[in-house]
């Protein structure tokens, strides 16, 4: 199956992406895989030093947030699109 990831923020660097990935793959390993084939700062946006994803990352699937709590069970869909955005602070 192929999701569509849009990266913001941050990671907007990474640029959109299309990911192959078999069938029954979660979000989690999905951010997993990403993590895995990214450069620079992107992993440490993406995961928490144990290989979860980072709590603090926006995760949206197909315009709906998913809680962190959701990650590791939501399962992708082919023609997903996947939606990460780190938090962003200024003053």
């Amino acid at each position: 199956m192929q999701i569509f990831v849009t990266f913001t923020g941050p990671l907007r660097q990474a640029g959109p992406a299309a990911l192959d990935l078999p069938e029954g793959t979660t979000l989690a390993d999905a951010c997993r895989r990403l993590a895995a084939a990214a450069a620079g700062d992107v992993r440490r946006h993406l995961l928490t030093a144990d290989g979860t994803v980072e709590p603090s990352l926006l995760v949206a699937v197909n315009g709906i947030g998913v809680p962190p709590e959701d990650r590791p069970r939501r399962v992708l869909a082919d023609g997903d699109d996947l939606l990460l955005m780190p938090p962003i602070a200024g003053g």
